[in-house]
């Protein structure tokens, strides 16, 4: 896997209308955690990256790792240039200020508990020993969803289950279907895909916030200073409208690093995490 994505790496480059002073220059890395298959992460973020070369001008490349802890791993050891990073990994990644925030593409994130509106629950406590439906467990909202189970003392320990799903869609297709008797998904979703007489929203997180791109910290001020003046002004331009829309964003904002550390304590909730974790206290 790690060749396919290195050859993959060097196809992307070379097949970019760089200019030529770009080329010359250090490539930067772009880490982007794990959140897909090495193929479709290179196909959704390729349009960013190379936005960037074009801009500032400086080569971008994407690179990632083959998990969770591994990309930490290297995140802690100063191992990328830019980083794409889920909300509970952006305090991580700042500590010991290696790290810095530089913009945000995502709005506020919550996590539903949703049931069928002629369900007999009616609150999160009535579910205490059910099955519960969720997107892949590596993923934030799974994660705080899984947590609010826990906070309420009706997690996996009181005898409730979870199941992975391959999407939020197939995790309350799967209440729908009667496969499960509730399902955590976006609030997003809740509120904009399933009917209000079909369905009812029985708990939901607080408002998180949402993904980030960090920066290394140790690198030149003024290219710093330039790549968060690019992503911010992504949308003023033809160029730069088509990348977001190939890489599914509205467009980049700057975020508080202060809202990211009460995320922390989510940590433990992520696959493979706990060990690393207990290695690193």
């Amino acid at each position: 896997m790690k060749q396919l994505l290195q050859s993959l790496v060097i196809l992307f480059i070379l097949a970019s209308p760089l200019r030529a002073e770009v080329v010359e220059q250090e490539p930067l890395t772009f880490g982007v955690l794990p959140i897909m298959s090495p193929v479709t992460l290179l196909k959704r973020f390729t349009p960013l990256s190379q936005y960037l070369s074009e801009r500032l001008p400086r080569t971008v490349i994407i690179q990632s790792a083959r998990d969770f802890p591994t990309f930490v791993k290297r995140v802690n050891e100063r191992g990328f240039d830019l980083v794409y990073t889920a909300p509970h990994f952006v305090d991580l990644a700042m500590e010991g200020g290696r790290y810095e925030l530089l913009v945000t593409p995502g709005s506020q994130l919550a996590a539903s508990v949703v049931v069928r509106r002629q369900s007999a629950y009616q609150s999160l406590d009535d579910l205490r020993g059910r099955l519960i439906a969720h997107a892949p467990e590596q993923a934030f909202i799974p994660i705080v969803g899984k947590a609010l189970f826990e906070d309420a003392g009706i997690g996996e320990a009181a005898g409730t289950r979870f199941v992975v799903m391959r999407s939020h869609n197939a995790a309350y297709e799967a209440v729908e279907g009667g496969e499960a008797d509730a399902a955590i998904i976006s609030s997003y979703i809740a509120t904009r895909q399933l009917p209000a007489d079909q369905w009812r929203e029985i708990s939901r997180t607080d408002l998180y916030p949402g993904v980030a791109i960090l920066v290394a910290s140790d690198l030149d001020p003024e290219l710093k200073t330039r790549m968060r003046s690019v992503l911010l002004s992504m949308g003023e331009d033809t160029l730069g409208q088509s990348s977001l829309k190939q890489t599914l964003f509205a467009g980049f904002a700057l975020a508080d690093a202060a809202d990211y550390q009460r995320l922390r304590r989510f940590l433990k909730f992520a696959p493979g995490m706990q060990a690393y974790l207990e290695d690193h206290q």
